[in-house]
């Protein structure tokens, strides 16, 4: 290798360093921001309460899911480690979660935005192909079942109390009072090649039967039946995953980022207008053997009108306005570009 080779090469070193450190500096500067806003918020004596009842409650949630995913067939991926696993679409086939994405899309935020009391819904735009396939590669081992946040919105909040009674709303959509005892469970699915038979957290939810812990159902039935004791209305759609980087206890956040994140699957039929509508959960779960069969010999592009399509998994963020304005600012702007340089 000649001289000019090797202050090539220099050169070259020397511009992916700069690149690499400019890049951190700017996530840096923002983990600075959001912790800050963070730290406001737990000085503040009622919401440092709410926020602990959130995390208790997402927890009850947590087990809930976790019991009947394992009762009822795996159907999570863990990619990177054992410590990350989340629940997967029921096709492999990137081209029908396209499909199904651009289908649904725009009429599961206007159902969002229909019945979500309080905070903007601010809708998102499907995943570009370019992310996608990003993520695919570089994070999901090329499985694109495991692709669940090609539909995706945001719920700004303005108050930690707000927080807590939209994820309650969800929970209401989620959990009828006639399912909350048993709660939905997942029908058998196929095992995703990228699921970890030693992941610990898994097995450690598995083992959590809510039918042998009473408070388990009792605490959450009473949360769905709200404090007249109503009757909670029939379950709309899944709750698949539940991530709460609002808790407390996370004393740490890698890039101080902060937001509570619901993976929720749902089914829909299309309407006589092209519009869809969301539909009741007993209607595509009692389908879900046949849209598996469909989905794998190629998808629902011969669907009629009546019949149920999806089932898709979507992922809905609660956010505090305090972290969304940084984010808006200028936080997310510089996440991808760290992540684009680091390669992520």
């Amino acid at each position: 290798m000649g001289g000019m080779d090797l202050m090539v090469m220099g050169a070259i070193i020397h511009g992916r360093y700069r690149s690499v450190k400019t890049a951190k500096q700017a996530v840096q500067k923002d983990a600075e921001a959001y912790t800050v806003a963070w730290q406001d918020i737990l000085l503040m004596e009622q919401s440092s309460a709410q926020l602990a009842e959130i995390a208790q409650l997402v927890s009850l949630v947590e087990m809930r899911i976790g019991y009947h995913q394992g009762s009822h067939g795996p159907a999570r991926c863990s990619i990177g480690g054992a410590s990350r696993f989340k629940d997967h679409q029921r096709t492999k086939r990137i081209e029908n979660l396209f499909q199904m994405s651009s289908e649904i899309s725009l009429d599961f935020q206007k159902w969002i935005k229909s019945w979500c009391s309080v905070g903007d819904v601010t809708p998102g735009p499907v995943k570009m192909p370019d992310r996608t396939l990003q993520k695919l590669v570089r994070t999901y081992h090329r499985d694109a079942s495991c692709l669940t946040d090609l539909v995706r919105l945001t719920i700004v909040l303005d108050s930690v109390g707000d927080l807590r009674t939209c994820l309650v709303a969800f929970l209401r959509k989620a959990y009828s009072s006639k399912t909350v005892g048993g709660c939905h469970g997942h029908s058998s699915r196929r095992k995703s090649s990228c699921t970890s038979t030693t992941d610990k957290s898994t097995t450690s939810r598995d083992s959590l039967n809510p039918e042998q812990d009473p408070d388990l159902s009792v605490d959450l039935e009473s949360l769905i039946r709200g404090e007249e004791g109503q009757e909670a209305e029939v379950a709309m759609m899944k709750l698949t995953n539940i991530k709460n980087r609002m808790d407390p206890a996370l004393t740490e956040v890698e890039t101080g980022y902060r937001s509570l994140t619901l993976n929720v699957e749902v089914g829909w039929r299309q309407q006589e207008d092209g519009s869809q509508a969301i539909v009741p959960v007993k209607e595509w779960d009692d389908a879900s053997r046949c849209f598996r069969k469909t989905s794998l010999a190629g998808g629902l592009s011969g669907s009629s009108s009546q019949e149920v399509r999806g089932p898709l998994i979507c992922e809905v963020q609660l956010i505090l306005r305090e972290f969304f304005e940084i984010k808006s600012e200028c936080g997310h702007r510089n996440y991808v570009n760290f992540r684009n340089t680091v390669v992520q």
